[in-house]
């Protein structure tokens, strides 16, 4: 698992040092004029990181609903084992470290701490989890998470771009959608994480139900509620009318975390 993780670690910095020209070879224009017009170095970067961030969750989201569907037994019993799930964990943790470290090199330890808090809780917990084999369900389950993250990485691309729901209908749109996902489909997947870990919390049948692993899971509901608190109030109650220019992410400062804020 390890060779594998640290393989997908390479295609994700291949990625995203190329993709510029992999789109340009397959003539798709994807970079927004105003993006392509910055001079900004740490702007043009979270374009970047942010498109990097889109291309994992649409790989890895759809790809974990694909074998939840394939095998529906590893959402209703996460104790489950198939090596597809592994093989996709992989691709995931490769892309943890590699975004971590992208935010360290883009945006500074500092700005980047509570993505990265959330990073390591995330890749510490599902690689413990894979390594010993156990509760892939459970992996498969929470890496379906993604899929939310699809319409939360293009909401933060439209407002790189300039957007806002004042000045663009689609956004004004668009965050309904965006906000749905977020919510829902959260909703759908960490509750089932969150109930499985709480019924068998202790239990010795579980051994790896643990009181730790069931605080690791609070701990990220917690940080998305967090980041749910920004978002409502950012597109919903006025908070972008306070962001200090164009590329502002979040009504509080311009970090790497409030960029994608998940």
């Amino acid at each position: 698992m390890f060779g594998l993780t640290i393989m997908w670690f390479f295609i994700w910095i291949y990625i995203a040092r190329n993709f510029h020209h992999i789109m340009a070879t397959l003539g798709v224009k994807h970079t927004p004029r105003k993006i392509q017009a910055e001079v900004d170095p740490i702007r043009k970067w979270k374009f970047e990181n942010t498109r990097t961030s889109l291309i994992h969750a649409i790989l890895v989201g759809v790809w974990a609903v694909v074998l939840l569907i394939k095998n529906p037994s590893l959402f209703t019993d996460l104790n489950n084992y198939d090596d597809s799930v592994m093989r996709m964990a992989c691709c995931s943790f490769g892309y943890f470290l590699y975004d971590s470290i992208d935010m360290i090199k883009g945006a500074g330890l500092r700005n980047s701490l509570d993505l990265l808090v959330h990073h390591a809780i995330v890749f510490g917990h599902l690689f413990y989890l894979g390594h010993n084999k156990a509760l892939v369900g459970g992996i498969a389950v929470g890496l379906a998470v993604e899929l939310a993250n699809i319409t939360l990485h293009i909401r933060m691309i439209l407002k790189m771009s300039g957007r806002n729901p004042q000045n663009s209908r689609f956004y004004a749109n668009f965050r309904w959608l965006n906000l749905l996902c977020y919510g829902g489909v959260r909703l759908i997947f960490h509750s089932r994480i969150t109930v499985h870990s709480w019924k068998f919390l202790n239990n010795p049948d579980f051994p790896f139900c643990t009181a730790a692993v069931f605080t690791s899971i609070n701990i990220l509901n917690i940080m998305i509620a967090i980041f749910a608190y920004r978002l409502i109030k950012t597109d919903f109650l006025g908070g972008w009318k306070k962001s200090a220019g164009e590329y502002a992410t979040d009504i509080r400062y311009d970090t790497a975390a409030e960029l994608k804020e998940d």
